[in-house]
C-alpha cells in the first residue's frame, strides 16, 4: 500500500475497506438487552449486518480499524481534511429513523477481544474485563460517554446507495497522532427492523476514508510564472516523467514549486531523490558481553524495517526483520534459524532481499550468547521497476530570481550527519561525520552543513575515508556546528514561507446569495492579503475546483474580484500561491554518454 495523491490536489484520498487487505477489521453485533445472550457473531462476507434488532430497539457494534496501513501512508504529521466513516445500505429498509453515534472506546481500558469472541457481550476467556465485568461497555470507563460522529438516516436511502458518512475526522487525527488503531461503537437508538451492510448481490462492506495532504507539498509549474496548485505532485506514489533523451543531451530546465502548509515557517528543508537512511545500531541494555555494532551498510534499494541482530555464542548471531515506518511487510519477522539469515563476526552478513549488509570491521569487543542490537532503515523512495539511471541523470538547483541559480546538484544525494563539532573558521575544513558509503561522496560535489539556525555551502575537496570529509567552503563564516549537524549533497530550502489555506466555514458559490463571497473564518488573520492568487476546490473531487483572486477581506468571507462558477460546502479548501507564498527550484536532464536512451522517470522526496 502506498499513498495515492490523486492529480488535480485531491489531497491524497485513500481507501481502506473494513475486510481483509486495508484495515484487517471485523464486526461484532450483540443486543442491548440484559441477558447475556450466547450468540456467537462472526464476519460474514455474503451477509454482513451492521446493525440487527430482532426484539429490542438499542443495538451497537464494534468496529475495529488497524491504523498502521493509515500511518505507513500519511506517517503521522498528515494535515487530515476529512476521515469519513461510511457504508453502502444492502437491503430495504421497513420503516424507522435509524440514529448512530459513534462512541470510542478507551485505550487503557483495554479492548474487547474482537478475534475470539465467545458470547454476545464480552470475550469471557480474557483476563481484563470490562469496568465492573459488566456484559456491556460502560460509558465514561470503557467507552466515551460523548460521541465523536453521529447520523441519521431513514428509509429514503435507496438500496446499494451509500448512507450519510460519518465524520470522524477528529478521531482519526487523535488516533493517527497518539499512535492507537481506530476502535470505536456504533450505538443505534431507532425503531427499525434493520440495517445491512451489504448482501451476496453486493459486495460492500464499510470503509474510512481519507482526504489529507502533507505539511510540505510540491507542484509543477502552470500559468504566468505561478505554481500549479490544481495539480498536486504524486511524489509519493508515482514517477515525475521528464521525457525521453538522448545520449550526451541536456534537457531544458522544469520550474517546480515546494508549498508549506503547516502553519509556520520551516527553518529548514531538502528536496531529493534519496538514498535509504540507517540509524546507529544500539546495544540492549541488558547485554551481557562487550560486543559492539558501530554501524551497518544499505543498498540504494534498500527498504523501511526494525533489524534485530541476536548472538547465539560469542561470534555467530541471528537477524531478525520486522515492518516500520511506510513497510507493512517483515522480512524475518521471527529467529528460526534460516542458514541465509544467520552471520558471524568474522565475516560480511548480506541479507537475502539486498537490504544492508552487517560488516565483519563494524563489530568490536565480545558478545556473548543472549546479546542483542538494534538498528533501522528507511528505505528509498525511487522504485526500481523505473528506467535504471533515470535518478543518475538528473539535477537540480534552486531559484534565482525566475531562472536556474546553477548551483546544480544531483536529485540522488547524500546525507549524513556530524559526529563530532566543527568551526567553518578556515576556507578549507574536515567534516567527521557518521559511516558514509565514500563511493557516493565524489570530488567537486556541492555540499552543506547546517543546523535550523545556520547554514555554510561549498564543495567536497577529498573524502578521507568513511567518516571523514574535506570540505571547501565559500566563505568563512565563523559558525560553529555541534555532533548531529546536517551534512548533505541534497538541496536545501531556508526559511520556508507558511501557504496560507482554510476550509470553508459554509456553503459558497454560483448557487448562493452572493456568488463572489467564499465563507471562511478571519481570513486575515490565516495571513490571506488582497490581491492574493486563489484555488478553491472541493475536498473530495478533483474536478470540481476554480481559480480566483482577492478583491477584500472580511472577518467571515474572502470577496473575489469575479463570481465563482461552482458550489461548495463548509469543509472544502481554498489556498493561495504566489505573493512569496512559495519555493521555486528547478530540474533538468543531465544525459551522459552512457545513458539509457529511455524515458527518465524518478520520485522526489521533502524532509524537514
Amino acid at each position: 500500500m502506498a499513498r495515492s495523491i490523486i492529480a488535480d490536489f485531491e489531497y491524497s484520498i485513500w481507501f481502506s475497506e473494513w475486510d481483509w487487505s486495508h484495515c484487517e477489521g471485523r464486526s461484532i453485533t450483540r443486543w442491548g438487552s440484559n441477558n447475556n445472550y450466547t450468540n456467537t457473531s462472526v464476519y460474514n462476507s455474503s451477509d454482513v449486518r451492521l446493525i440487527y434488532t430482532p426484539s429490542q430497539n438499542v443495538t451497537a457494534m464494534m468496529n475495529w480499524y488497524k491504523m498502521r496501513r493509515f500511518r505507513a501512508a500519511m506517517g503521522f504529521r498528515a494535515i487530515v481534511l476529512r476521515a469519513l466513516w461510511k457504508w453502502r445500505h444492502g437491503n430495504s429498509v421497513d420503516y424507522g429513523t435509524f440514529d448512530c453515534r459513534c462512541h470510542p472506546y478507551y485505550k487503557n481500558a483495554g479492548y474487547p477481544d474482537i478475534n475470539d469472541w465467545s458470547g454476545a457481550y464480552k470475550d469471557i476467556s480474557t483476563t481484563t474485563q470490562w469496568y465492573g465485568g459488566g456484559y456491556y461497555a460502560q460509558y465514561g470507563h470503557d467507552i466515551w460517554n460523548t460521541y465523536a460522529a453521529r447520523f441519521t438516516a431513514d428509509t429514503s436511502v435507496a438500496q446499494y446507495t451509500f448512507f450519510e458518512a460519518m465524520d470522524i475526522t477528529d478521531y482519526f487525527s487523535l488516533c493517527l497522532l497518539n499512535n492507537e488503531d481506530l476502535w470505536f461503537e456504533m450505538f443505534q437508538v431507532s425503531n427499525a427492523n434493520s440495517l445491512f451492510l451489504g448482501t451476496s448481490a453486493n459486495q460492500e462492506k464499510p470503509q474510512v476514508e481519507v482526504y489529507y495532504f502533507f505539511p510540505l507539498e510540491m507542484f509543477p509549474e502552470g500559468n504566468g510564472g505561478n505554481p500549479d496548485v490544481s495539480t498536486l505532485l504524486e511524489i509519493d506514489a508515482a514517477p515525475i516523467n521528464l521525457g525521453a533523451y538522448q545520449q550526451g543531451e541536456t534537457g531544458t530546465p522544469q520550474r517546480f514549486w515546494l508549498k508549506n502548509f503547516s502553519g509556520s515557517v520551516i527553518n529548514h528543508a531538502e528536496v531529493w531523490d534519496d538514498y535509504p537512511e540507517w540509524t546507529a545500531p544500539v546495544a540492549d541494555s541488558g547485554n551481557g558481553g562487550s560486543g559492539a555494532l558501530a554501524y551497518i551498510s544499505v543498498y540504494e534499494a534498500c527498504q523501511s524495517q526494525r533489524w534485530e541482530v541476536k548472538f547465539s555464542s560469542g561470534t555467530a548471531y541471528e537477524v531478525k526483520a520486522t515492518a516500520y515506518l511506510d513497510n507493512i511487510e517483515s522480512f524475518h519477522p521471527s529467529y528460526d534459524a534460516d542458514p541465509n539469515w544467520q552471520g558471524t563476526t568474522s565475516g560480511d552478513w548480506d541479507d537475502p532481499d539486498g537490504n544492508v549488509t552487517i560488516p565483519s570491521a563494524a563489530w568490536s569487543g565480545t558478545p556473548v550468547s543472549g546479546d542483542l542490537f538494534v538498528f533501522y532503515t528507511r528505505g528509498n523512495t525511487t522504485d526500481a521497476a523505473w528506467p535504471a539511471d533515470s535518478n543518475d541523470q538528473v539535477e537540480m538547483c534552486d531559484d534565482a530570481s525566475g531562472s536556474p541559480s546553477g548551483d546544480w546538484r544531483p536529485i540522488n544525494a547524500q546525507r549524513t550527519v556530524l559526529t563530532s563539532g566543527v568551526t567553518i573558521d578556515a576556507t578549507t575544513k574536515v567534516l567527521t561525520v557518521k559511516n558514509i558509503n565514500t563511493s557516493k561522496w565524489t570530488a567537486g560535489t556541492r555540499i552543506f552543513v547546517a543546523t535550523a539556525d545556520q547554514i555554510d555551502y561549498g564543495e567536497i575537496n577529498t573524502v578521507g575515508g568513511a567518516t571523514s570529509i574535506t570540505v571547501d567552503f565559500d566563505s568563512v563564516s565563523s559558525n560553529v556546528y555541534t555532533a548531529g549537524a546536517i551534512v548533505a549533497t541534497t538541496l536545501p530550502f531556508r526559511s520556508v514561507p507558511v501557504t496560507p489555506w482554510m476550509e470553508l466555514s459554509a456553503a459558497s458559490g454560483v448557487s448562493e446569495t452572493y456568488p463572489d463571497r467564499i465563507y471562511c473564518t478571519n481570513p486575515t488573520g490565516e495571513g490571506f492579503q488582497n490581491g492574493d492568487l486563489l484555488l478553491v476546490q472541493k475536498f473530495d473531487d478533483p474536478d470540481t475546483s476554480e481559480e480566483l483572486v482577492v478583491d477584500t477581506l472580511t472577518s467571515t468571507y474572502i470577496k473575489t474580484t469575479t463570481n465563482m462558477v461552482n458550489d461548495y460546502v463548509a469543509g472544502d479548501v481554498v489556498i493561495a500561491y504566489g505573493s512569496g507564498y512559495d519555493k521555486p527550484f528547478w530540474i533538468r536532464v543531465v544525459a551522459d554518454i552512457g545513458t539509457d536512451e529511455e524515458l527518465k522517470e524518478f520520485r522526489l522526496n521533502v524532509i524537514s
